[in-house]
């Protein structure tokens, strides 16, 4: 663990990322470290929730606030705290919870059960923008998800790996770029 941190720190600042776009990505959203308003809320609500978990929740709301999304797909083992992190996101979104393990992600057509842990598909407002989606976020893809991960980053779509977290975007007329965070 300690390998792998060390391994990622020259490639954790962002300075090989010459899309300005997926720059301001990764420190506006992925990496934002301003605490929002819920975070407190959190803990008091859900004392039990692992640090992994709250990292997740953590994520999960600053991208449904920055996308406002009409929908979100939870595929896998979804937390209360998951789902109130992307209600308090984006408070109109549509979220449906599949208790089927397996995820499909049809534009690249990728189909593969999730091992443990949780997906879960943003979708936009208008499906002219993007063909598809527009984020997926995938947990345990160090471990449980490794394989669907794997099949994730050879597809043509923007990928960061946050050590166990992955997080797939998808944006028109792009080139596919993979990000080590």
């Amino acid at each position: 663990m300690l390998k792998d941190r060390i391994k990622r720190w020259w490639q954790g600042h962002g300075f090989g990322i010459e899309s300005k776009t997926d720059f301001n990505f990764l420190h506006e959203i992925l990496k934002e470290n301003t605490p929002y308003y819920a975070y407190e809320e959190w803990k008091e609500l859900f004392p039990d929730a692992s640090a992994e978990e709250m990292e997740l929740a953590k994520l999960l709301m600053r991208l449904c606030n920055s996308i406002q999304p009409a929908s979100v797909h939870i595929y896998g083992n979804a937390s209360p705290l998951t789902k109130k992190a992307l209600k308090d996101g984006c408070k109109n979104v549509k979220t449906t919870h599949h208790s089927s393990p397996f995820f499909r992600f049809l534009t690249v057509n990728i189909r593969s059960k999730i091992e443990h842990g949780t997906a879960v598909e943003i979708l936009p407002h208008s499906m002219d923008e993007v063909k598809d989606c527009v984020a997926i976020v995938l947990s345990h893809i160090n471990s449980h998800n490794s394989s669907l991960w794997k099949a994730m980053v050879k597809a043509p779509i923007i990928t960061y790996d946050m050590r166990d977290i992955g997080v797939a975007v998808m944006r028109k007329g792009r080139f596919p770029e993979h990000y080590n965070i």
